[in-house]
């Protein structure tokens, strides 16, 4: 899984899946189940070091091409596979590197304190034409 172990601290341990293939009118197949893994990650907020879990529900139809991939219904999703086979194990990478969080973070994670600087007031510089509104007035 060199593309996944990419986007991790350390090597990926286990996956974990489980799909069922089934016909499928119209379609090569469907394919159901789920993917699942935990891998290390960089805490976007505190930097350190953060589980993070991967995967989740597979449902999808196997199609030959583009244009079979554009008829599936709103909300239906699809494999082009226009070979007999496929890699299972490359497949499988691909769902987990899909389910990667954009910003992994700890749950309870806050954000490190910053040492705060005393405000000191400033007086307000006098402003230069106050002398010549003094002259005016006095007239």
């Amino acid at each position: 899984m060199a593309r996944l172990r990419e986007a991790v601290l350390a090597a990926p341990g286990e996956a974990r899946f489980s799909l069922r293939f089934a016909p499928a009118p119209q379609w090569r197949g469907r394919i159901e189940g789920w993917t699942q893994a935990a891998v290390p990650m960089r805490c976007e907020r505190c930097l350190e070091p953060v589980e993070v879990a991967l995967g989740g529900p597979v449902a999808l139809y196997v199609v030959d091409s583009e244009q079979q991939l554009e008829q599936l219904a709103r909300g239906e999703e699809g494999m082009v596979l226009p070979e007999a086979t496929v890699k299972l194990s490359d497949w499988i990478e691909d769902e987990l590197v899909l389910s990667l969080p954009v910003a992994p973070r700890h749950a309870d994670c806050t954000l490190p304190a910053v040492p705060t600087r005393e405000v000191v007031p400033v007086e307000a510089p006098e402003n230069p034409f106050a002398a010549l509104q003094r002259l005016k007035d006095d007239d």
